[in-house]
């Protein structure tokens, strides 16, 4: 079942999504009307998905993705959806620090065709397993990557990052390796050039691509550039472990 969270202070709102979406036996319904509710229920609850309404004041909610996106789990597979006026959506892509914490704003007046729009979206993207790095260990093995050093942790980071979020891989720059970065008390700078090292032992010439399915799909040609390898390892993944 796909847990959801639907956090606002708008009372009748809230209730009225809530009882919406609890006629699809696929969803399993949570709500809370302040800030502390909101993070005592997410700990709690580790939803799938985080509907949250600016009713709760613009700063607090803020506050509250950048608080959840900091819990110890760097692949947070929480997908956060704001539901605000157009105003308030200004306010918060300017003040956000990594907007890649937010799957999409909806702008008011609230729509709950609209919510539920955007809900079925994000569903498919949950019906996978989990990935680990020892999943992709096997793999960098196999392309005499090495697994021991910053740029591979980055890199498969940035792998499992983009298999639950795949829409992240539009700007690995502002979104990614922002999001790895802050995990890992580096910088965007670092965690590229640490990737790009990595990837610069990796040859096409030289791959097999008898050897494991998944390399059939590099090119031949040319090397593969960070965001080329990183959608081809996460796509492979995301089809292998479709539920």
């Amino acid at each position: 079942m796909i847990k959801i969270l639907v956090a606002s202070a708008e009372v009748k709102n809230n209730e009225n999504l809530c009882q919406f979406l609890t006629n699809d036996r696929k969803f399993l319904i949570y709500n809370a009307y302040t800030v502390n509710d909101v993070l005592d229920k997410y700990t709690t609850v580790q939803p799938d998905i985080l509907i949250i309404g600016s009713s709760l004041g613009i700063t607090n909610c803020i506050d509250i993705i950048n608080r959840i996106s900091i819990l110890p789990d760097i692949f947070n597979k929480c997908y956060t959806i704001v539901v605000a006026t157009q105003n308030e959506s200004s306010n918060i892509i300017n003040q956000l620090p990594n907007l890649s914490k937010v799957y999409k704003i909806l702008n008011k007046p609230f729509n709950i065709s609209q919510t539920l729009d955007t809900i079925n979206e994000i569903s498919p993207i949950l019906a996978i397993d989990e990935l680990t790095f020892d999943d992709i260990r096997p793999i960098f093995l196999l392309l005499n990557i090495s697994i021991s050093s910053k740029g591979a942790n980055y890199l498969m980071a940035s792998i499992i990052t983009c298999y639950y979020f795949p829409f992240l891989l539009e700007d690995l720059e502002n979104y990614v390796y922002k999001r790895i970065a802050e995990y890992y008390n580096t910088t965007n700078d670092k965690v590229r050039e640490n990737i790009r090292n990595t990837l610069s032992t990796l040859d096409n010439r030289y791959i097999d691509k008898n050897i494991f399915p998944l390399f059939k799909l590099f090119d031949y040609k040319d090397n593969t550039t960070p965001k080329h390898f990183i959608e081809i390892v996460s796509t492979y993944f995301r089809d292998k472990k479709k539920k």
